[in-house]
């Protein structure tokens, strides 16, 4: 390979991508989502017995917290937990090396698009330093592998509906497919963008591969989610009710909530920080124009645009099926368009200059505006607006503290106050790399409840998860405390048990 400039400067955005998601922060970097404890915890099971932590050999779904979750993620970090130990850093390293070989995936679209390699580079340079991607990097959930996916699989089918070639559309069929088993919105746009894609390619030959090639290596995930309405658990739990008189227009709703300005730019909701950062507005709106009106990149054929302009439309119909008003990790798919569109839009407004030297000070201007407007922004999510809210914040050191407690206590029982926590028993596995081999599956089977909806495990050999009353604490004396990081917690005895509360 000949290192031109054009690849010198897409390596060294690639490596700048690394370095800083590597030595960034994470918003909680001792804290989990129970997500991402399941997730680290089934890996290290998958690793050792081939088994996830409720004993089923080599799932094709996992039970997690009786929600029956998206596999991909696991089997890619079991190797890594294998190879590497069970920590924060090698259950989140996945998701680091994903989005890093994203801003690589991101740039080839953009070139596939455009056919400009200066539109690859600022799009590669945008997605690189984006603040919201830096962060998704070190979330160690499912959503961490969608930016590369979803670049990967618009890559493959755009080339497809250029080229013709076999390759590409086999390539695409089997992408499109992993979307399937990385996250459970992926199951209706992974079909949406297929259809979309053989709708904008010009032969019979390569319409029949990507479909051919999508449906068997997607028909297994299809077959045992509908062959037991448990393998549909989360979408029975977040998705909308069809024989609801107002479906319609909740899906409606729904779907113009997440094309609406302010969440995607400014506002974000309660516990996301904005989807896009706000430099993205302008491309995103020149590209549109460029697009619709032909004076963008047409050197790739309208069918291209129309393929990218029409999953726009469809990105946020998954979405729209749920009850959450917004949740950026269900349109995720829509990240790597919105740089392209980003990327397009900014090399078509500069291509309308005529004069080189104005032509070299708006250039110069936007790598300013996108230093501002990225440290601005990484500022303000860093701040306060994380990715990792409500019990993550809670719940750091949680693990270490259950542990601390029976390694202190080895002959009391141990209850843990379920009330001030969520999925404790995870925390407990991981924090104490519990040997798989000895799990006591039949106990944990029979102390399953469901916890609102989330089902949960109640019983650990002498540990015991449950809420405590305010009779039964009252009859308790206080024990010297636990200090984890920033957490504290409050250890109690009496009537023969020793108690972890908040």
């Amino acid at each position: 390979m000949r290192f031109t400039p054009a690849r010198v400067a897409l390596l060294a955005l690639v490596a700048i991508a690394a370095i800083l998601r590597l030595i960034m922060p994470a918003p909680h970097p001792d804290a989990f989502q129970p997500d991402e404890v399941v997730n680290g915890y089934d890996a290290f099971c998958l690793a050792h017995t081939g088994a996830d932590h409720h004993g089923n050999p080599w799932p094709l779904l996992f039970e997690s917290f009786g929600d029956w979750v998206s596999p991909l993620l696991t089997y890619v970090t079991a190797p890594f937990v294998a190879l590497g130990g069970l920590s924060a850093f090698t259950i989140r390293l996945p998701g680091v090396l994903a989005n890093v070989l994203a801003v690589a995936a991101v740039a080839a679209l953009t070139y596939e698009f455009t056919a400009s390699r200066i539109a690859a580079l600022i799009a590669a340079a945008l997605l690189a330093t984006s603040p919201w991607d830096i962060a998704l990097a070190q979330w160690s959930a499912a959503p961490t592998l969608l930016p590369l996916l979803a670049s990967l699989a618009i890559l493959c089918a755009l080339r497809t509906i250029r080229t013709r070639a076999v390759t590409a559309a086999l390539a695409f069929g089997i992408v499109a497919a992993l979307l399937v088993y990385d996250y459970p919105t992926q199951k209706l746009f992974a079909p949406l963008l297929v259809l979309l894609a053989c709708a904008c390619m010009r032969g019979w030959r390569e319409r029949a591969i990507a479909a051919a090639t999508f449906a068997v290596a997607s028909a297994p995930m299809y077959a045992i989610t509908f062959s037991d309405p448990k393998y549909n658990a989360r979408f029975a739990y977040v998705g909308l009710n069809p024989h609801d008189p107002d479906f319609l227009r909740n899906v409606l709703q729904r779907y113009v909530e997440y094309l609406n300005p302010a969440f995607l730019f400014r506002h974000g909701d309660m516990s996301f920080a904005p989807f896009l950062e706000p430099l993205f507005v302008a491309g995103i709106v020149l590209a549109v124009i460029a697009l619709a009106t032909g004076r963008g990149h047409p050197a790739r054929g309208r069918r291209a645009a129309a393929f990218a302009l029409a999953l726009v439309v469809v990105a946020p119909l998954p979405a729209s099926l749920t009850v959450d008003h917004l949740h950026p990790n269900r349109i995720l798919h829509l990240l790597p368009l919105a740089v392209l569109f980003t990327a397009t839009g900014t090399v078509a407004l500069v291509g309308l200059i005529e004069s080189a030297l104005v032509r070299r000070l708006v250039a110069v201007a936007m790598a300013v505006l996108l230093v501002v407007a990225t440290v601005r922004f990484g500022a303000n999510y860093y701040g306060g607006r994380h990715v990792q809210t409500g019990f993550a914040e809670e719940q750091v050191g949680l693990g270490d503290a259950i542990v601390a407690v029976v390694q202190r206590f080895p002959h009391a029982p141990v209850v843990v106050d379920t009330s001030a926590f969520n999925q404790p028993y995870i925390y407990y596995l991981f924090a104490a790399r519990y040997d798989c081999t000895k799990l006591p599956l039949a106990q944990m089977r029979a102390s399953q409840a469901a916890a609102i909806t989330w089902a949960y495990v109640s019983a650990i050999d002498d540990i015991r998860f449950r809420p405590v009353s305010a009779d039964e604490l009252a009859a308790t004396a206080p024990l010297e405390p636990l200090d984890e990081g920033p957490a504290h917690y409050d250890v109690r005895q009496g009537g023969g048990s020793v108690y972890l509360l908040r």
